[in-house]
């Protein structure tokens, strides 16, 4: 996986700015998940920041940031584009680990996400770990924020590369009930590595086993799911984009949108008493 991502450190980056239909996701983020999390100053640990995409936003934002991402290419793009921005007195850190691998002061931090860790690491344990980890580095009282790719976000995404037998094999090695996507054939080399998708009640239950309370849930596409090719023609003017963003975002709370998209967000907040640490792995 650090292989993947270091060979292309811009790869979300230019994703993200692809089109309407992927840009619909910040829009979800920076204007519905975020803003209710974050008091004026907040310390963010954004593990699996990859290019600095939403920790420069937020720093943009007066929040202080510190980076964490198991790519250096990654975090390296990212301390250039905090430095390109002027914003250098908001990076609080940068560490080029795993998301099991977070060395992080108890209690540190206001908010922690996890926008993409949780994706990679296919072994629940590791999962566990990690969450572990991200809990212990929030204040009592703080939130996590994670998204988790969705169990047909791969299977569709197969479909449009029409390997069929590629999701025949997914399908009989029991995908549909593990969740846990490994390449094979073609996609080795041109979609994605190793994954770990979930459903809504996966996602809870490793988030409430950390002792967090889930407090939000949404999906990132809303009623746009499914739906790239169209929304990329029908919204590339400004003001059928805003029009459409509000439409999403309106739809992304409806529970039968939650596992429809590519990916769904949970908020959860960590007690104000605190939780015993967990050691982790």
């Amino acid at each position: 996986m650090r292989a993947w991502y270091d060979a292309d450190p811009g790869r979300e980056w230019q994703r993200i700015d692809s089109g309407p239909y992927h840009r619909l996701e910040g829009e979800v983020i920076q204007r519905d998940i975020l803003p209710p999390i974050l008091a004026p100053g907040s310390r963010v640990l954004d593990i699996g920041c990859g290019p600095g995409r939403h920790a420069l936003a937020l720093a943009a934002q007066g929040h202080f940031v510190a980076l964490a991402d198991i790519s250096p290419a990654c975090i390296e793009m990212a301390r250039q584009r905090f430095v390109g921005a002027g914003l250098e007195a908001q990076l609080l850190g940068a560490q080029a680990c795993s998301a099991t691998g977070i060395t992080a002061g108890a209690g540190s931090f206001d908010v922690v996400l996890m926008y993409g860790p949780l994706y990679h690491l296919t072994d629940d344990g590791d999962a566990r770990a990690a969450v572990a980890r991200a809990v212990a580095a929030l204040r009592p009282s703080g939130y996590l924020s994670a998204i988790f790719l969705t169990r047909t976000s791969v299977i569709r995404d197969l479909i449009k590369r029409g390997r069929l037998a590629e999701i025949r094999a997914l399908m009989d090695g029991g995908y549909l009930d593990h969740g846990v996507y490994l390449p094979s054939g073609e996609s080795r080399r041109d979609y994605m590595s190793a994954a770990r998708t979930h459903r809504f009640a996966d996602a809870a239950r490793l988030l409430r086993g950390a002792g967090l309370k889930i407090t939000d849930i949404r999906s990132l596409e809303g009623a746009a799911a499914w739906m790239r090719p169209y929304v990329d023609e029908v919204a590339a003017a400004p003001d059928a984009f805003r029009e459409l963003s509000e439409v999403v975002r309106a739809t992304a709370t409806l529970p039968e949108l939650i596992e429809s998209g590519d990916h769904f967000a949970v908020t959860a907040r960590k007690p104000a008493v605190g939780i015993p640490a967990v050691a982790a792995s």
